[in-house]
């Protein structure tokens, strides 16, 4: 691939006579070139991924090159650029004058030199330098940090969070390179390739994915979950430098603990008579929820809990040799000031007021109602870390590195620096430090405290808030942010759940006896004034994939049944939380059941076993499984219904988006027309939809008289 580019810039005047031009202008000058190779081979039998990419050749390398420059120039006010005035007044003066400093302000600089080494060591060439440069911000490594960090200045980013300064900081200095607003000269030269002595021609990553089973698997949400990858990397060449790859995850069911394994283990081999030992790189990481999470959905009484919640983790890296490593054991939790402000927020005195309602009132679970979601996310936030962090033989350049943050960090807190008398009774090891970091977020008063200790000297910032940072703003404001990874900030796991949840990844309907929230956030009141099966939730397909059903009951609010595929599953109340359930399946397997569950059963199905009670089944369809008064019903893909006779909650993925039909919406993220009939009617209330959508051509013995179409959605 060759590319290059140039783009101008130029800004011209024009002389009061109308003969003479004056012009600045700027060129800039781009040319990339990238000769290589990507073979990719899955096999799905073994379950191997293997890649290989060629390394540039010598002759040929990945070079990306730039050059900027400013000249001022004059012409005759025409077509031809030609200056007859100017030679005849000045005849050795210049019609194009590069602006400029002068030869001796112009340097070439080598800013990748610290990284040849390890090139040569790994068989390549890695050059980057600049040229011809005027520009006094790339002349030393310092000048260079500090136009990066004015990148990710966040007192010019808005929303003030630590994503957006990131991504917003990389695409500023992406433009800054690109438009390179600056009248100096200067040029850049990134360049790859072979090494001339014994050289990697290619780089082989080979994958073994057998214990990749619970991605196929994606709906046993509630059990325990492992991805596990093992591999090379082998940089190949004359002498191959090997690099064995392990990576573990395990995730206990409910996420109540987990544990990281990364191991990166260079193999041993020997360079122009040179041996380079085994190199290890081994990373652990340990997080466990105190108290240990029930198996069961949170509940309305959790939300009362006045209880300590916390995430305990431990993260150990080694390096090189056993002696060399950092520990650091974390303890995370709940403070009982944050629940007390909790008490006098506007969405925990909602919640409280919509539990009270006639469809809440008899229900075990929390209204799923914004109020109260965001009420559990406050309560189940952390405000109180610790960090404990011991290393031992420490590389001179980590003992700099770590002072020189630890100065940062009091440079930046310094007006909120209590200066307390400290002093140690012993000569802190400085390869060998223990340090303690604790930070406490005070929500009432937007403010937060920092105690960084290093053995026994002693450093507290007190009340710190800058109004920079969003570091306090209210949890639920906070839910449109990716999770940080390693950073535990609520009891409630997985965190990333919880963004894909709150930001529309997955989305639900909850339907009660009185009202319908949908899939866009639009609630409304209903009354239903008849006894048929009425559809909340389906894909509008011709033989569609899934539907969901309610109707009236007198045992109980709410009945349910749902269809998947051809299957049709009913459960039929005994009493209130009571209920029987029914699978009818195809004329070969008829009708099955009664199956009476009690808490903790669990109930399969599958296209060659049929039903299974209390048997997992690998290849199921659906299951359905009890936690005490509530039921809920998995299947395929991303797909979950939650019952328990007083509401239906219907949990879909982003494939029905837009295709949706039912009392649930449409669910095209538009909240407009969200009352829609089954002929894309619009329709006026609540009432209109429990009739529109009501199944009286069967299972039902009365007829419904359905609403008026004046005008289909497709017409306005």
């Amino acid at each position: 691939m060759h590319l290059n580019t140039d783009n101008s810039d130029m800004m011209s005047v024009v002389h009061p006579d109308q003969n003479i031009k004056f012009s600045i202008q700027q060129d800039r000058t781009y040319k990339h070139h990238l000769k290589s190779a990507v073979n990719v081979l899955l096999d799905t039998t073994t379950r191997k991924l293997m890649m290989t990419v060629k390394v540039p050749d010598v002759e040929t390398p990945f070079s990306m090159q730039g050059h900027s420059q400013s000249f001022l120039y004059t012409t005759d006010n025409k077509i031809i650029g030609s200056q007859i005035y100017l030679q005849k007044s000045c005849p050795t003066c210049l019609m194009r004058q590069v602006v400029s400093k002068g030869e001796d302000h112009r340097r070439n600089i080598d800013i990748l030199a610290e990284y040849h080494e390890i090139g040569h060591v790994y068989g390549m060439k890695v050059d980057g330098r600049v040229f011809d440069c005027e520009v006094n911000e790339a002349f030393s490594p310092g000048q260079r940090f500090l136009t990066l960090l004015k990148s990710v200045n966040p007192l010019n980013k808005e929303p003030k969070n630590v994503l957006n300064i990131l991504v917003s900081g990389i695409r500023q200095v992406h433009a800054f390179l690109f438009y390179f607003p600056m009248i100096e000269s200067c040029g850049m030269h990134f360049m790859l390739s072979q090494s001339t002595m014994d050289p990697v021609k290619e780089i082989v990553l080979d994958f073994d994915l057998k214990k990749f089973q619970n991605i196929e698997q994606p709906r046993k949400l509630m059990k325990e979950k492992v991805i596990s990858v093992i591999g090379d990397v082998i940089f190949k060449g004359r002498v191959n430098r090997m690099h064995h790859i392990a990576l573990e995850y395990v995730a206990a069911p409910m996420w109540t603990k987990s544990h990281l394994d990364l191991d990166i283990i260079r193999k041993p081999f020997v360079l122009q008579a040179k041996n380079y030992p085994e190199f290890p790189i081994i990373f652990h990481m340990r997080t466990k929820a105190m108290p240990k999470m029930n198996d069961r959905p949170l509940q309305f009484k959790d939300l009362t809990s006045v209880g300590t919640y916390r995430i305990q983790s431990t993260m150990e890296l080694m390096w090189g040799h056993p002696d060399l490593k950092v520990k650091i054991e974390g303890d995370h939790k709940t403070t009982a000031e944050a629940i007390n402000h909790l008490h006098s927020m506007w969405y925990h005195k909602t919640c409280m007021r919509e539990h009270s309602l006639p469809e809440w009132r008899q229900s075990e679970g929390i209204p799923t109602t914004d109020a109260c979601l965001y009420t559990m996310h406050d309560l189940f936030t952390l405000r109180h870390y610790t960090w404990d962090i011991t290393a031992t033989n420490l590389e001179p350049w980590m003992v700099s590195a770590y002072k020189k943050m630890g100065a940062l960090v009091k440079t930046s807190l310094f007006p909120f620096w209590e200066f307390t008398p400290e002093f140690t009774s012993h000569e802190v090891a400085p390869r060998q430090p223990k340090l303690r970091i604790e930070q406490i977020f005070h929500p009432k008063l937007n403010t937060f405290d920092l105690t960084l200790q290093v053995d026994k000297d002693v450093s507290k910032f007190m009340g710190v808030n800058y109004g920079i940072l969003e570091w306090n703003t209210e949890p639920y404001l906070r839910l449109n942010r990716i999770p940080i990874p390693f950073y535990h900030s609520s009891y409630l796991r997985p965190e990333f759940v919880n963004y894909m949840y709150y930001n529309n990844v997955i989305n639900h309907c909850h339907a009660t006896s009185h009202s319908v929230r949908t899939y866009d956030n639009v609630t409304y009141p209903y009354t239903m004034d008849h006894s048929c099966w009425t559809l909340i939730s389906s894909d509008c397909n011709e033989h569609p994939s899934f539907a969901v059903f309610m109707k009236k009951e007198k045992k109980t609010p709410l009945g349910l049944m749902f269809f998947i595929g051809d299957l049709k599953v009913e459960f039929v109340p005994i009493k209130t939380n009571v209920f029987r359930i029914y699978v009818k399946g195809d004329i070969g397997q008829g009708k099955q059941g009664p199956y009476d569950l009690t808490d903790k059963d669990f109930l399969y199905w599958s296209p060659t076993e049929g039903t299974k009670l209390n048997t997992v089944l690998p290849d199921f369809m659906f299951k359905i499984f009890r936690r005490q008064n509530n039921y809920v019903v998995d299947f395929f893909p991303q797909m979950m219904i939650n019952y328990d006779g007083n509401s239906v909650q219907v949990l879909a993925g982003p494939q029905v988006k837009g295709q949706h039909c039912g009392m649930c919406g449409d669910y095209n993220r538009n909240t407009y027309h969200e009352l829609l009939d089954p002929q894309m009617c619009p329709l006026n209330t609540g009432d209109e939809m429990a009739r529109a959508w009501a199944l009286d051509t069967k299972y039902c013995s009365t007829k419904v008289t359905k609403p008026e179409c004046l005008q289909s959605v497709r017409h306005l």
